[in-house]
């Protein structure tokens, strides 16, 4: 059987260098937040599609990597549930991917729900111009969800200009913004639009027309979004009706943080140690430390100091310096007051230092 776009996609997630856990793999592909997948992310570069796949079928993941494994692209450590992909495996993949699209620009651990939220409102939006530039207010609306249409409706009260003339505007940011994608990209951007007495095509419909599979037209949509986020955020005055909408999502966007890891970090902000928290909370201290390290993962500016003694600190870096292969049965041999949190957070800002 011929592999599939998919399968080729599931390939470039192994390395031949570091071997992986096959369950981790499945559990960041489907967004499992749990402080060690998401740090698993992390320290296997796959945090870019943590969460990309929240539907992705257990049983149909591993059929594909077994089929991975029987044409010699992956190897298999039953003992240890460890994939590694094989040198035949890396060229099989960058052959197809020379000819196919592979997504560069999505960050979705960290960006994957303002990315999703923004293609929608600027969709839904683009339809409500094109039936307002053609005076047709009797139109179905391509957004079901209620908390958009209203949010909608919202936004354009809050425009200083009528709605012929921000109409006009919001088509011209699209114009300047397009000009600055790939042609491909900026075409499927384009034939994804609805408007007056236009529906947009569906992705079965552009992978149909373009000769690919569905997937590759949703990681060129997903990929294209992201770089869309970029260049707004970028040029906030050349695009400002744009911007306005993608600032309003970040400022509202925490990243995709629990609802529990949330409420501890608001105690945290507010002074509460982490034994405090876990009285008021009536939570486990592993629970704390989890919903913290979440916290760590996903805000890369957060500072990990305050939340370890500062000698343990000091002689942790030092002896992860010497040898940044430590693993924590190793640390507590050297430091036996050491706890996991604290190596956890170490080795996380380790590899932020390292651009990681």
């Amino acid at each position: 059987m011929a592999l599939t776009y998919t399968d080729y996609f599931i390939l470039t997630l192994f390395s031949t260098e570091q071997p992986k856990k096959g369950s981790t793999v499945f559990h960041i592909l489907q967004g499992k937040k749990t402080a060690s997948i998401l740090y698993r992310a992390a320290d296997y570069s796959l945090d870019c599609f943590f969460g990309f796949f929240p539907t992705i079928v257990r049983h149909a993941f591993f059929q594909r990597l077994d089929q991975l494994v029987s044409v010699g692209y992956v190897t298999f450590n039953s003992d240890i549930d460890e994939y590694r992909q094989t040198v035949e495996g890396k060229e099989a993949a960058e052959r197809y991917f020379s000819h196919h699209y592979y997504p560069t620009k999505v960050r979705w651990m960290t960006h994957g729900r303002a990315v999703q939220e923004f293609q929608k409102k600027v969709y839904f939006l683009t339809q409500i111009f094109s039936e307002i530039r053609h005076n047709n207010s009797r139109y179905i609306p391509l957004e079901k969800n209620g908390a958009i249409q209203q949010w909608a409706k919202q936004w354009l009260k809050q425009q200083r200009s009528d709605v012929q003339e921000s109409a006009v505007k919001f088509g011209q940011e699209w114009k300047l913004l397009l000009s600055q994608l790939e042609s491909e990209n900026a075409i499927v951007i384009a034939q994804s639009m609805s408007g007056h007495q236009i529906v947009g095509l569906t992705k079965k419909q552009l992978a149909e027309r373009m000769s690919v599979e569905a997937l590759e037209i949703s990681m060129r949509e997903a990929d294209t979004f992201s770089r869309l986020v970029e260049l707004t955020a970028k040029q906030q005055t050349e695009v400002p009706l744009f911007y306005s909408i993608l600032k309003e999502i970040m400022e509202q966007n925490d990243n995709s943080l629990s609802k529990s890891a949330k409420e501890t970090i608001q105690l945290i902000q507010k002074g509460y140690s982490l034994e405090q928290v876990t009285n008021l909370r009536n939570l486990k201290k592993s629970t704390v430390s989890e919903h913290l390290i979440e916290w760590v993962i996903l805000f890369p500016k957060v500072d990990i100091k305050p939340f370890i003694p500062k000698e343990i600190y000091q002689i942790a870096e030092d002896l992860m310096n010497e040898n940044p292969a430590y693993t924590f049965k190793d640390m507590q041999e050297k430091i036996p007051a050491m706890e996991f949190l604290w190596f956890r957070l170490i080795q996380i800002e380790r590899r932020r230092k390292n651009g990681q």
